[in-house]
């Protein structure tokens, strides 16, 4: 992709979120497994409707989102981080810069989700003027898949630290 795209995607990344009347599929499927647990911290939130749905069940979430909820997190940990459908809308060449990102906000012991959608059949902008590809992490890298099929992939990485 270059370097004119990749801004586009970067600068439209936010015309992806949906709107929501209640949790997204893979934040339900983390709390049917109880994997949801402590301080939360929804990294690339969109229109919060997964930050609600937390907040109301009584966990202590703290919403990011680069357009919707600029916040300046540097130094702060959580114990669940998660990061649901946003390596989706961003190039590639971003991807290991996000994700480091992701991975300093993981207090020892906690973990990171990251769910990616596996209905995209091509990568590239759509007719809306979005952008999204197909994203497959490396389980070398220290992701685990816990859900590879459906709708969404569901990934794990823990800070062992």
């Amino acid at each position: 992709m270059n370097v004119w795209d990749q801004q586009f995607a970067i600068l439209h990344a936010h015309k992806t979120a949906i709107q929501r009347r209640g949790p997204s599929a893979p934040v339900r499927l983390l709390l049917e497994r109880g994997w949801v647990s402590g301080t939360v911290l929804d990294l690339g939130c969109g229109r919060g409707a997964d930050v609600r749905h937390l907040s109301g069940l009584g966990f202590d979430v703290t919403a990011s989102d680069s357009f919707y909820v600029p916040l300046d997190l540097e130094g702060r940990v959580f114990d669940t981080v998660l990061s649901i459908y946003v390596l989706n809308v961003l190039p590639v060449e971003v991807e290991d810069e996000v994700l480091t990102d992701a991975r300093s906000h993981v207090a020892p012991g906690g973990s990171l989700y990251i769910a990616t959608r596996n209905d995209v059949k091509v990568d590239g902008f759509t007719r809306s003027g979005t952008f999204q590809r197909r994203v497959r992490l490396e389980e070398s890298m220290g992701y685990r898949s816990v859900r590879l099929t459906g709708r969404f992939s569901l990934w794990r990485w823990s800070n062992r630290g």
